[in-house]
């Protein structure tokens, strides 16, 4: 039995529209944890800092280095990983042992990563950072090296946050705020700069040495609280004193704080720090909190750290673990349920936004005090032209059709592609809208426009014959199917995700002509195609199985279940579907223990779709009864029977 409870990240997402309903408070429903990992692949995380990039650092700031931008670690470099294994064991012994080592290199569990972190941070690390200014100008450093860039985890966020704007001005779809106070133990500015994007009001509070408990009720811009200072200041925590300090400082403000709200963590390890101190001290939370993370349930409990777990253990009942595939794609599901769709307003309708903020811009219409009367126009004449000519950029970006390439000479003749391809864009739209109301034919129509222009961007027209290939399939012509992923597959700039798409369903339909060795070619490629999308490569494998195991041919058939089921990136239902079939396989073999194994595992796989686990209840309960177990047969049955999700 699991240590804490925990649910699946569909479950946390539908639960967040009901807390945003609750009446009676402008309180906002969440606060926000945000680690690492939140800023991960961008900036690095405390592992990845342990593991590749300190020791890059250090050995790329030695004289005569360190000059210009901080590049990436090179992938394969002797002298870095040479200087990387003398430094380590310098800095254990320096810092009394504080952390393990593991052939010459910080072990990687994460208590211990914490350690190996804040060891080479300390001045006692002489080897390491051994001053305060040089683990500042390192993240800095780090910042510098990302640029202007942000994440998906980032943009996703700041666009709720910008929309809840809304909600309390014209009676949105929700009574109070997600969020107005987000605490981050990052020191980098990519919250900043995403809500500086969607033009979103924020200040912050990046001193830890003068932490105030927030006060969210009515408030009208974003709070960032830096819980270990930022980029900006001259205070970052880092080492084990400057935490414990700030700790026993700051800990006991934040306790009532957290209280009022539904917590939600995201991509932080959990250190003693001020923020697990008082969420450790708290009675509970009004709302529950839910600590996201990567790791599946069955792995938390080891990886996880120890004050995560015991927290999450202390508090059952009131607090969750939630299996994440990562913080963008958690960010994406809470966008799309609070019905912000597929993308933040600035990026799917930029013009929109842009004319919004400069309406909202309080101009003077006066010229100034100038005692000479001059040509020229005021700021408020500049500004009211400038949104003329953006509404009318905007209707070309809502209908490139209706620009006249080459006719009247209003479009220079080198723009004339970037018109063209804004048409074939909006094409593709409306292709998929037709086949989304089951038009078929006027999809094919759309898509072979597309596909017929030999100038349209590659990813466009690729696309177009996956699309055009899939509908062939619904009207059964098999032979144009294939031959339109044929053509995806022979396309030399395709996307290597069209192309693996392309085989994948070529597999698919060769299989369903009863032509199984031509799909297990298929699903071959995709398989050996190292760069594809996990995705794709665990359906190939499993789709392989299958067909093998059609054939007869059980060894290799289990090998490649047993392939997604190891696969450390593998989704959860390609994973379940492979426990599923080699359980079945097994059955067959007539081993039922193992395969009951299997359909356990499918069943306590709560991210697994609500079929498949239905499914595994009815095979399990089967192999129960050919062993005698009639009530466990029995009592398996009654469970899928009682599922008000299964089919």
């Amino acid at each position: 039995m699991s240590a804490f409870d925990w649910i699946p990240q569909h479950e946390l997402v539908s639960r967040v529209p009901e807390l945003l309903r609750w009446q009676g408070t402008r309180q906002p429903a969440f606060t926000l944890l945000l680690g690492s990992g939140f800023s991960s692949p961008l900036i690095p995380t405390a592992g990845q800092v342990v593991a590749r990039d300190a020791a890059w650092w250090l050995h790329w700031r030695k004289p005569p280095g360190g000059k210009g931008v901080f590049p990436d670690r090179p992938a394969a470099d002797d002298v870095v990983r040479g200087f990387e294994r003398d430094l380590w064991p310098k800095v254990h012994a320096q810092c009394r042992k504080s952390f393990l080592l593991k052939d010459g290199l910080p072990e990687t569990s994460a208590e211990n990563v914490g350690r190996a972190y804040r060891a080479i941070m300390s001045g006692l690390a002489t080897s390491g950072f051994s001053d305060p200014q040089s683990r500042r100008q390192y993240l800095r450093d780090l910042c510098a090296r990302v640029g202007e860039r942000v994440n998906g985890a980032h943009i996703f966020l700041a666009s709720i946050l910008r929309a809840q704007q809304r909600w309390s001005q014209d009676g949105g779809p929700w009574s109070r705020p997600f969020c107005d106070t987000l605490f981050t133990t990052n020191f980098d500015p990519l919250l900043q700069r995403s809500l500086q994007l969607v033009s979103r009001l924020y200040f912050m509070s990046d001193r830890p040495d003068a932490l105030e408990p927030p006060a969210d009720e009515g408030q009208d811009a974003i709070h960032l609280v830096y819980s270990h200072g930022s980029v900006h200041r001259y205070l970052l925590l880092n080492t084990e004193e400057e935490i414990e300090k700030a700790r026993a400082r700051n800990a006991s403000n934040l306790v009532q704080y957290f209280e009022r709200h539904a917590v939600l963590v995201v991509g932080y390890s959990g250190w003693q720090d001020a923020t697990m101190d008082a969420l450790a001290h708290c009675t509970g939370f009004a709302g529950n909190l839910y600590w996201c993370d990567i790791h599946r349930p069955e792995h938390a409990e080891r990886r996880l750290s120890p004050v995560a777990r015991e927290l999450l253990a202390s508090k059952r009942g009131n607090a969750f673990y939630v299996h994440i595939a990562g913080a963008d794609e958690l960010m994406l599901a809470l966008h799309r349920e609070l019905g912000l769709g597929d993308a933040p307003g600035f990026i799917s309708d930029p013009i929109a936004q842009m004319i919004q903020d400069l309406k909202s811009v309080d101009v003077p219409a006066a010229r100034g005090s100038s005692p000479v009367p001059s040509a020229g126009d005021t700021l408020k004449d500049v500004r009211d032209r400038t949104v003329i000519r953006l509404a009318a950029a905007q209707r070309t970006f809502e209908n490139p059709e209706q620009v006249q390439v080459g006719g009247s000479g209003d479009i220079p003749a080198g723009d004339q592609r970037l018109y063209e391809d804004a048409v074939t864009a909006k094409i593709m739209e409306e292709a998929l809208a037709k086949y989304r109301a089951e038009t078929l034919e006027q999809a094919i129509q759309l898509w072979s426009i597309v596909i017929e222009d030999g100038e349209a961007p590659a990813k466009l027209r690729a696309r177009a014959l996956l699309n055009r290939g899939v509908t062939y399939g619904q009207q059964k012509q098999e032979t144009r199917e294939i031959a339109d992923y044929t053509a995806v597959i022979g396309m030399p700039d395709a996307p290597v995700e069209h192309r693996a798409e392309a085989f994948v369903y070529r597999g698919i339909t060769h299989g369903e002509q009863g032509q199984r060795d031509l799909a297990i070619e298929d699903y071959t490629m995709v398989i050996d195609m190292r760069d594809a999308p996990a995705e794709l490569r665990a359906t190939a494998h499993v789709n392989r199985g299958v067909t093998l195991g059609e054939q007869h041919l059980t060894l290799p058939e289990i090998a490649d279940y047993t392939a997604v089921i190891t696969m450390p990136d593998a989704p959860a239902e390609q994973c379940a579907e492979a426990l599923l079939f080699r359980g079945v396989t097994y059955g067959e073999q007539g081993r039922p223990d193992d395969a009951i194994a299997d359909y356990s595992a499918v069943i306590t796989m709560l991210e697994a779709p609500a079929a498949l686990r239905a499914r595994a209840l009815v095979y399990r309960g089967a192999a129960h009864d050919t062993l005698g177990r009639r009530e466990s047969a029995l009592a398996d049955y009654s469970a899928a029977i009682d599922m008000h999700d299964a089919p």
